[in-house]
């Protein structure tokens, strides 16, 4: 029986001769190293076992990322177009199959298969070393993803910051008991404002809108609250004493809170890139419905200057 007999899940453009031939030519390369490295116990026999019982192990795939490895550009891979075209010519051989020392190459020889790119990016780190790095680049890569149309988030901000200012230069803030030694904060009432409209607003006037009030309604933003002493997450229930524009509006103000003060900055908590601009896309459109039917805070806005 042929020791190294080709496996058969390899095309059938890569002759017995052809794996054969990369076989020997890997052993080699790889106890060169060993060797040079120190390792005097190291043998072309046991290694050219121990590669190619890795080949039949891997069934043809990336022992790391499970990929199809492309086996008929075995020994094709060239030093000298590889230096002159640079990243493009080694960009055809990502998927080229290489072997990887499972180990320091020093001990009983130990391999998986694995592609070129795989290979390069585990470089000499173990198993446990390659994972850390791939965990830590896509939990890096999740906070990236996460991050909003900065031209969205900063209409929504605008049109939050002039619509507030709106509310208060038409006289739509919250009474608080004046005291001329420690004048109250001027803070505008959303609340008695989404009242005034209460009877006005139809959220089936537009498909937009519909949607908008749909999507705020049938999934809200999560609101931050102290329980036992810590910060938590709750789902805003719509009470049934509260009006649509009522509850939308204190939606808007959630979502605006949530994005301001950074309470999504939380990993544990993010909400994903889609989501996060759908709410403000909802809280714009919902926004918008209420300047088109309050003609003073319509008025007034259109003069804010910030």
């Amino acid at each position: 029986m042929d020791r190294y007999s080709r496996p058969s899940f390899l095309p059938e453009r890569v002759t017995a001769k052809h794996y054969k031939h990369w076989l020997d030519q890997k052993a080699a390369a790889h106890l060169w190293r060993d060797r040079k490295r120190g390792n005097k116990s190291a043998t072309k026999t046991n290694y050219k076992v121990a590669i190619h019982q890795a080949v039949v192990e891997s069934g043809g795939r990336d022992a790391y990322t499970g990929e199809l490895l492309d086996w008929t550009i075995i020994s094709k891979y060239d030093n000298a177009s590889a230096k002159a075209n640079g990243r493009l010519y080694k960009k055809k051989f990502g998927l080229l199959p290489t072997v990887d020392h499972v180990g320091d190459g020093l001990g009983t020889a130990d391999f998986r298969i694995c592609s070129w790119r795989t290979n390069d990016a585990k470089n000499d780190l173990d198993i446990n070393e390659f994972l850390a790095v791939c965990r830590a680049a896509l939990e890096h890569m999740a906070t990236l993803e996460t991050r909003v149309d900065r031209e969205l988030l900063l209409e929504f901000f605008l049109t939050f910051a002039k619509f507030e200012c709106a509310l208060k230069n038409t006289g739509c803030f919250i009474r608080h008991p004046e005291d001329p030694q420690r004048p109250p904060p001027a803070e505008p009432d959303w609340d008695r404002f989404a009242a005034s409209r209460r009877d006005d607003f139809n959220l089936k006037k537009s498909e937009e809108l519909a949607e908008a009030c749909r999507y705020l309604s049938e999934s809200p933003p999560n609101r931050q609250v102290i329980v036992n002493g810590n910060p938590a997450w709750e789902t805003p229930v719509h009470d049934q004493g509260l009006s649509e524009i009522e509850f939308l509006l204190r939606m808007v103000r959630s979502v605006r809170n949530n994005l301001f003060h950074g309470g999504k900055h939380n990993i544990a908590i993010h909400e994903s890139r889609e989501r996060t601009e759908k709410l403000l896309r909802s809280c714009l459109a919902v926004l918008k419905e209420c300047l088109s039917l309050a003609p003073a805070q319509e008025r007034a806005y259109r003069e804010a200057i910030l």
